[in-house]
């Protein structure tokens, strides 16, 4: 790949990036993900943003004033065993686990956006689709987001890659 090529998909993967870590969305998943790591969301997320979180609606007061309804809510949660691992991992590195959510979520859509980049340059496609495309497709929407979505999506985006390759 020349360096203009890379430096389009560089760019593109950390602006994702960028986009993500510094502008969490503090959404009710960080909650229970967090919740099957372990850990205090209050402390992340302010008293304000926890009291919207906990008190936006009937559901979510319920299962926030109850610690039964909370732990039936967690094997929803804790089947995503790679990324609750991931924020265990980065809690090893002294990351607290809320934050450690979106800085998951914000990694793995720059990683995204890198892969569907190269997808577009071995499709032959000039890598100047890459910004609209990301921009279009929803990867700023994703990269903010506590959520296994965008490791779902890197997942995806590399395997896709990987069969492009045509290597066993």
């Amino acid at each position: 790949m020349k360096w203009a090529t890379i430096s389009v998909i560089a760019a593109v993967a950390a602006t994702v990036l960028f986009v993500g870590v510094t502008r969490p969305m503090h959404n009710w998943d960080m909650i229970g993900y967090v919740a099957s790591a372990h850990a205090e969301v209050r402390d992340e997320v302010g008293p304000e943003v926890f009291t919207v979180l906990t008190t936006g609606n009937d559901y979510r007061r319920q299962v926030f004033q109850s610690a039964q309804a909370l732990q039936e809510q967690l094997p929803f949660y804790s089947i995503r065993v790679v990324y609750v691992e991931m924020i265990r991992g980065l809690g090893l590195f002294g990351v607290a686990y809320p934050r450690a959510t979106y800085l998951i979520g914000a990694f793995f859509s720059a990683v995204s956006a890198a892969a569907l980049g190269i997808i577009c340059v071995r499709a032959l496609l000039s890598v100047c689709v890459l910004p609209l495309v990301v921009l279009v497709t929803g990867f700023l929407q994703l990269a903010p987001l506590s959520t296994p979505d965008s490791l779902a999506l890197s997942g995806a985006l590399l395997t896709t890659l990987a069969c492009m390759s045509g290597s066993a």
